[in-house]
């Protein structure tokens, strides 16, 4: 922010450029920590035959997502109570259970018939609102930072064959995934070359998945 600029201003932008600045700090968090653990559950919570009991639930594989869309749909409220069902035969508690999905799969919900206030128990429709809430004992998060891939591509972006065009739905329980950061810090310095200020951030986190039984993955297109 040239010295210049910012005087001449009405807006203060310094201050407009650091919330931006968080905000972007805070999707690269959520897009490293989501792509880094998204395929961390236990190998029975997802895929074509998930269930570590019944095998009965089909989730989406990467050569062949669930579509929601067109003939052959899936129902997204049924892939949502598989993602439970498939929790529920690992016995992992109904408490701190989570969904989150993209943009995409929430326009879908929203015409699904969980708009119906009289089917969810709501006051008011999620139509009307604009807020999921809980569905099936998940607390419900949008995000556009969600895994996704393009045809022939996996999730990392590097070749594979025969895949097509997908991306994820993770759900869980609080338990799956520890999350620390252990540092995070926005500052102004001054620029060395002109007059004017620089904002630069630093964040230290790490994550990993320590419960693998407790997440559930289903892929979809």
């Amino acid at each position: 922010m040239n010295d210049v600029l910012a005087y001449q201003s009405q807006p203060k932008l310094m201050e407009m450029f650091s919330d931006d600045a968080a905000n972007q700090m805070k999707i690269a968090i959520d897009s490293a920590v989501l792509l880094g653990t998204f395929s961390g559950g236990a190998s029975a919570n997802k895929g074509a035959t998930a269930g570590v009991l019944s095998s009965a639930y089909n989730l989406g594989t990467d050569l062949a997502p669930l579509a929601l869309t067109g003939a052959n749909a899936t129902n997204i409220v049924s892939i949502i109570t598989a993602l439970a069902s498939v929790l529920d035969e690992q016995n992992v508690p109904e408490n701190d259970r989570f969904i989150v999905f993209s943009p995409y799969v929430r326009n879908i919900i929203m015409q699904s018939e969980l708009r119906q206030a009289y089917l969810t128990g709501d006051g008011q429709s999620i139509l009307r609102n604009g807020k999921i809430g809980t569905i099936d004992r998940f607390t419900a998060y949008v995000s556009n930072q969600v895994p996704k891939a393009a045809a022939a591509k996996d999730f990392a972006g590097a070749d594979l064959t025969n895949a097509l065009k997908r991306q994820a739905i993770i759900a869980g329980q609080k338990s799956a995934i520890t999350f620390a950061a252990q540092l995070t810090k926005m500052e102004q310095t001054p620029n060395p070359n002109d007059f004017g200020t620089y904002v630069r951030g630093l964040s230290i986190y790490g994550y990993k998945v320590i419960k693998p039984e407790a997440l559930a993955l289903a892929l979809v297109a």
